[in-house]
């Protein structure tokens, strides 16, 4: 069932080359994001159509957008310290840009331009409402470190249709005018814990950035 899921969300796949299209695809995924082969498997059952993208185009570019917008190339070492491991410093980036994928694998299906960035910038501009409602000053550098922050935290807002999201904001929005004591967009936009749980082959995928990010 698990095979006939991925063929019938995305049945060009069997037109593609293992080697020369399928392999290569996860290899860069292992790499850049620090991926194991399980969970690759588990990004495709999540999102056939990935192995579907171009490497070149699409999935390179997307993994450096997602690496420098929501600032994972930003770290807490100091890289003019004698202790600084540029190796080490690398590894935990990618393992952090791996654990945001694996909580929302579709990241890679969405364009750049016309859906990841301007939904960026729609959280960024609430952060300034928000500092405005509070009559505190706010920089352009430090609400967009704070949208990087939510996005980490819960990237599936990268993903929610402009629309959703828009209403998503303005209505938080409202809620932290009206009584700012008990709301906040921090909270208000962090991950949600109800639902039901993704499950991959026979049991649940255990996805440790639910808990990191």
């Amino acid at each position: 069932p698990i095979l006939s899921r991925i063929i019938c969300q995305a049945p060009s796949i069997m037109g593609l080359s293992l080697n020369q299209n399928l392999r290569p695809t996860a290899a860069v995924l292992m790499e850049r994001a620090s991926l194991t082969p399980f969970e690759i498997g588990w990004i495709v059952c999540t999102s056939p159509p990935i192995l579907t993208l171009s490497i070149k185009n699409k999935i390179e570019p997307c993994l450096d957008f997602l690496n420098s917008a929501l600032l994972l190339n930003n770290d807490d070492d100091d890289p003019s310290s004698s202790n600084y491991d540029d190796d080490n410093n690398n590894g935990k980036r990618n393992r952090q840009l791996g654990l945001i994928l694996l909580n929302c694998p579709r990241l890679l299906l969405h364009n750049i331009h016309t859906s990841l960035a301007p939904k960026l910038a729609m959280i960024r501009d609430a952060v300034e409402k928000e500092d405005g409602l509070f009559l505190t000053s706010s920089t352009s550098t430090s609400s967009s470190m704070t949208a990087s922050a939510l996005a980490r935290r819960n990237p599936s807002l990268l993903v929610t249709s402009k629309h959703v999201l828009k209403r998503r904001l303005e209505k938080e929005l409202d809620k932290v005018a009206n009584d700012p004591n008990n709301y906040n967009l921090w909270n208000a936009l962090g991950p949600s814990t109800k639902g039901r749980k993704r499950q991959f082959l026979d049991g649940v995928m255990p996805i440790d950035g639910e808990k990191t990010l």
